[in-house]
């Protein structure tokens, strides 16, 4: 409790940094958090580039006009109590309970009103420590014409033809002012399956999506097992593989290791 004003008081990191290539040769600079302990403004030679407000989301931000040969940058966070005690005030259209963690657990109120971990404001059995801070790496990416943002595979199954499908997905960046002719190669040796998508990428962000039929599947179904040591264990009763997925329950180790 002696240390609670940290938590309470607003604070902020800087630093001063070289780009790692030559500004003048990339057509778009981005500038990456994969993660920022929540509630932050990002300021870079003295121009606001973006917020923060969610502890479990990559951000990205544009920088090309701002980026040169030597920079500042400065992440001003705010208390994540503070900001979480002002979001609840705003909200007026119904109530979200519980407004506070029970008295024994000595914790801090309005943890449903902001987006990072729960275990922070306190827990039945876990401390009170509402850190902030940069959490994750952060990376300065360029690029010149295109840019692949994500990629993602999905699996779903038609019962009524009893059908497998894979819905493959991508989304661009183009900052070429031309569209770019190209094509999507999916290779799964596994499943014998080889196939060539074309595409026409065009200038801006962009999703493409390719639908494709997966033959040769094998549905397996699982058991639910037992819970040990916080593990909840599960057997995959078709193939006989034993498998297990850690319990939500767990509070990160580096959130109590106050060395």
């Amino acid at each position: 409790m002696a240390y609670r004003w940290i938590s309470l008081d607003n604070w902020t990191y800087s630093r001063t940094f070289k780009a790692p290539f030559n500004i003048r040769t990339w057509q778009k600079v981005i500038l990456v958090f994969e993660g920022v302990d929540t509630v932050a403004q990002i300021v870079v030679n003295n121009l606001t580039v973006g917020k923060t407000d969610n502890m479990f989301q990559t951000y990205k931000f544009d920088v090309t006009d701002v980026i040169k040969e030597v920079n500042t940058i400065e992440v001003h966070f705010l208390s994540a109590i503070l900001y979480a005690a002002q979001q609840s005030k705003i909200h007026q259209a119904y109530k979200v309970p519980p407004e506070c963690p029970p008295p024994v657990q000595k914790g801090e109120c309005h943890m449903n009103f902001i987006r990072k971990e729960q275990c922070s404001f306190s827990w039945d059995w876990g401390p009170s420590f509402p850190t902030q801070g940069i959490w994750k790496d952060v990376r300065i990416e360029a690029y010149n014409l295109y840019h692949l943002v994500y990629f993602s595979v999905t699996p779903f199954y038609e019962r009524n033809i009893q059908q497998w499908h894979l819905q493959i997905e991508s989304k661009f960046d183009v900052v070429s002012k031309k569209p770019i002719a190209g094509f999507l190669a999916v290779n799964i040796p596994e499943l014998r399956i080889q196939q060539v998508f074309p595409g026409q990428l065009l200038p801006g962000e962009g999703t493409i999506a390719f639908l494709m039929n997966v033959s040769k599947v094998r549905t397996i179904f699982v058991a639910y097992g037992e819970f040990s040591s916080g593990i909840a264990f599960f057997s995959v009763l078709d193939a006989k593989i034993p498998a297990y997925f850690p319990h939500d329950s767990q509070i990160p180790e580096d959130i109590v290791n106050c060395g």
